[in-house]
């Protein structure tokens, strides 16, 4: 018996919540409202989400491994809650570890098996229904190897409509994919705009191609929780953290006890922190003194135990907040936050932390003095707002003596401005 008709038996679950309507006009029946897109993977698991213009009940989940095209492919059912937007996140089980599948979003009226072993061509639009894709799951939990994380932040569909650069990033074969913030620039909290500009941006062509082909783990920042340079003070920040939830398919957000859309997930041997630095951010002209605070005591608590019980070879720290490049919205204002940061990690003699931000509308490589060993900072910002429409790739190496990272900034033409590589023996608090 062939895999997926093992996989046929598996339990698929969902989680749905329903859909605002459109004019009629605005979209043909049956189409959806945003083409799928791949979020959280484990070694095991895949979320895909999307929206639809009907009732998202009568949608389905088809999947198969890539390459086995008379493998009869797996389905999911689905569980719906009806309110006034809708969405659904298929989230398929039992999958195999660094395994490519071909999946597509159908309704249940149509033919299910069995479907092409067609290739994603990332230069071209999705398929001609915006409903297929592919997904690859992590390697075990643990496991050394290699891989590359793309990151990105700041685009702005009203500026940038094309936003080519999505396929020079796709060109480079990311595992994974970091959004960093201001991924639109709504300027607000009101969940019903939120959700109006998110879809706006995912009708961007090649950033569709993406995230329907890549898991994409985000961040909000400024512009997507609230107003520029917006704080924990920002009236209606509930809402846009139930915006947040909604339109992207991430981890469990914050805590039991503390909200926020902090997230942690892991990929191989490396550890990822994704650090909200908005909900319970202290604001920009409070006093820079030891009450000022960029994470907020419970959060930070949170990133320090997480950071103190992980056993990855490196832990990546990402926020949208530089660390010292902005000086007028970053951590840079807030030096008690950023040194109790600092103090942290080497008190704890935890090796391998990197930091990854964005904001400020351009990418490039800084290196900071903690009284420990020196941080890397990765700064990737202004994909699609900015001169150069820039991005960086981190490519793991875990399965070295001596395990490495290289960063390489690109920019939208091509160019490599930095490559550098940086290896763990440098990254470590030592005796």
């Amino acid at each position: 018996m062939c895999r997926l008709s093992i996989a046929a038996l598996w339990m698929t679950t969902f989680v749905v919540c329903a859909l605002a309507q459109s004019e009629p006009s605005e979209m043909p029946s049956r189409a959806l409202l945003s083409a799928p897109i791949v979020g959280h993977v484990t070694a095991t698991t895949a979320m895909v989400w999307t929206a639809s213009q009907e009732d998202p009940g009568g949608l389905r989940l088809q999947y198969r491994v890539k390459g086995e095209a008379d493998a009869t492919a797996s389905h999911a059912s689905v569980i719906v809650n009806v309110a006034d937007h809708a969405w659904v996140v298929f989230t398929a089980t039992g999958l195999e570890p660094g395994t490519t599948y071909l999946y597509r979003v159908r309704w249940t009226d149509e033919a299910a098996d069995p479907f092409p072993d067609e290739e994603i061509d990332p230069w071209q639009a999705p398929s001609s229904d915006g409903r297929s894709g592919e997904f690859t799951t992590a390697p075990p939990s643990g496991q050394a190897g290699r891989f590359t994380v793309a990151v990105s932040s700041c685009m702005h569909y009203g500026k940038e409509p094309e936003q080519l650069s999505w396929r020079l990033m796709r060109s480079q074969q990311p595992s994974l994919h970091l959004l960093l913030g201001d991924i639109v620039y709504a300027d607000t909290t009101d969940r019903n705009a939120l959700w109006e500009h998110h879809l706006k941006q995912r009708a961007v062509v090649d950033f569709a191609n993406l995230l329907r082909t890549t898991p994409t783990y985000a961040m909000w920042d400024d512009h997507d929780y609230g107003p520029n340079n917006s704080d924990g003070t920002a009236a209606g920040k509930e809402d846009s953290l139930r915006a947040f939830g909604e339109v992207w398919a991430l981890p469990p957000l914050g805590t039991t006890d503390t909200p926020g859309v902090f997230y942690r997930f892991q990929w191989g041997d490396v550890e990822f922190f994704m650090l909200d630095g908005r909900y319970h951010r202290s604001p920009d002209k409070a006093p820079n003194d030891d009450a000022k605070r960029m994470l907020g005591d419970e959060q930070f608590a949170w990133l320090v135990e997480g950071l103190k019980q992980s056993t990855a070879t490196f832990k990546v720290l990402a926020s949208g907040s530089t660390l010292q490049a902005s000086g007028a919205d970053g951590w840079r204002l807030y030096d008690f936050a950023r040194n109790r940061l600092y103090g942290a990690i080497m008190d704890n003699a935890i090796d391998g932390v990197m930091y990854l931000s964005g904001d400020v509308h351009a990418s490039y490589i800084e290196v900071h003095e903690t009284g420990g060993y020196p941080l890397v900072e990765v700064i990737s910002s202004g994909i699609a707002n900015g001169a150069t429409h820039s991005f960086a790739t981190l490519s793991f190496d875990t399965a070295t003596a001596d395990p490495t990272v290289r960063v390489r900034i690109i920019y939208g033409d091509g160019s490599v401005p930095e490559d550098r590589s940086f290896g763990l023996s440098a990254m470590s608090v030592g005796e």
